[in-house]
């Protein structure tokens, strides 16, 4: 149920016979590569991704690390693949020769080789507007097991209805180091965490998107992403493996438990604390673009919020 909105993942990993064996045409792809030595040599970061996509899907139906293969018959493309999965070790990934005279019950062939075209959508700027808070539900005393007096959650959410996870990878949380686990790593929406507690602090909120071939530049006070193509192998990837050049922006938010001025008078026992931004894409690649373009709601109606 977890990819029945990716018809093509759920068909390319059917467990019955006849699809058995799949061939996925990724040439109506916007290609993104990074051509290496010569012209017939590429690293091919679409497939990477869409290998990616594959592994995660199987790790998480239970398919054990070292019953899956990933093979490409281009050396560089097998460097990026072991570089981007270096998080699993048990899976084997090698070239077409190397492989030669070994099974496994799944086997995933990189091709690699795509043209470099239009990479990237000039003059086009997508705006994202999103709303980033908390809300607090003030208990009426302390809790007498460890003094705490408030429920709170803190969320980013679109300001528009529509799934965010079309073109979020995950949102980060960092807590106050005095909770167990201070970094929360959401994978899918709705992104927030919920947590109990009696003081005020200053909560991180990183959201990391999932081109592979863009990062930020420095985020300033309106949260805007200026993005930039990468030419180097690092920037490659989709997958968050080398987090350092994931794309992200970073937000702040101080938690907000207390009530002030006329609802502190009025005692009222719910507080919303949140704010508008906007997210800036300035000639993103034709992968983004794709993905900021093609979100779907996630329910009727428009949505209302604080800031409104």
């Amino acid at each position: 149920m977890l990819y029945t909105n990716q018809l093509w993942l759920v068909q390319a990993l059917s467990p019955q016979l006849e699809f058995s064996v799949i061939v996925l045409n990724t040439g109506n792809i916007h290609s993104n590569c990074l051509g290496i030595g010569s012209a017939s040599t590429f690293q091919n970061v679409i497939e990477a991704f869409l290998v990616d996509l594959l592994l995660d899907a199987l790790l998480k139906g239970r398919t054990s690390q070292s019953d899956i293969a990933v093979i490409s018959p281009y050396r560089v493309q097998v460097k990026l693949l072991q570089r981007v999965f270096r998080s699993y070790p048990y899976v084997d990934i090698n070239t077409v020769d190397q492989y030669q005279g070994r099974d496994k019950p799944v086997v995933i062939l990189s091709c690699s080789q795509s043209s470099v075209v239009n990479e990237t959508s000039e003059g086009v700027c997508i705006v994202k507007p999103i709303v980033y808070g908390n809300i607090a539900r003030y208990f009426g005393k302390k809790r007498e097991e460890d003094g705490h007096t408030h429920q709170w959650t803190v969320y980013v959410k679109p300001y528009h209805n529509e799934d965010m996870s079309a073109y979020v990878k995950k949102v980060h949380f960092k807590l106050h180091e005095s909770y167990a686990d201070p970094n929360r790593i959401i994978m899918k929406p709705p992104y927030e965490v919920t947590e109990t507690g009696w003081g005020e602090f200053e909560i991180v909120i990183k959201i990391y998107f999932h081109d592979p071939n863009e990062r930020p530049t420095p985020i300033r006070k309106t949260a805007v992403a200026d993005l930039d193509h990468l030419h180097s192998l690092y920037a490659i990837n989709a997958i968050c493996r080398l987090c350092s050049w994931c794309v992200q922006v970073t937000l702040y938010h101080i938690l907000k438990l207390f009530q002030s001025g006329p609802d502190a008078i009025q005692a009222r026992k719910t507080l919303i604390s949140e704010f508008y931004e906007e997210i800036v894409f300035q000639d993103p690649t034709n992968l983004m673009h794709h993905m900021l373009t093609s979100t779907s709601q996630l329910s009727h109606g428009t949505w209302k919020h604080d800031t409104d």
